[in-house]
């Protein structure tokens, strides 16, 4: 029971972490991106302004399936980016880049 027990805390802290990690590269692609409130609640699948904030604060929180997946989507978005502007290009959002 104890050694389940400690498994299960184990797993839980690799998650908040996981989260943590998340958030954290998440925030600083939209600083980059120069990203507003609205353009980040919308990315994170329509979260409330006051999930943001709580995010913002980059806490060690497990975060569901489906906002690590779409930061995820984030981070490979910028990785294409990244290949495909030459040295020096200045970084933009996905979705300014389409307005040009």
């Amino acid at each position: 029971m104890v050694q389940q027990n400690k498994r299960q805390t184990e797993t839980s802290d690799a998650e908040a972490l996981r989260g943590h990690v998340a958030l954290k590269g998440f925030f600083n692609i939209c600083h980059e991106w120069g990203c507003s409130q609205e353009e980040m609640t919308q990315m994170l699948g329509g979260i409330s302004r006051s999930t943001l904030s709580k995010y913002q604060k980059l806490p060690y929180i497990k975060l569901s399936r489906d906002t690590l997946e779409r930061i995820s989507y984030i981070m490979g978005d910028l990785q294409v980016t990244e290949s495909n502007v030459p040295d020096g290009g200045a970084r933009q959002s996905p979705s300014s880049a389409a307005n040009q």
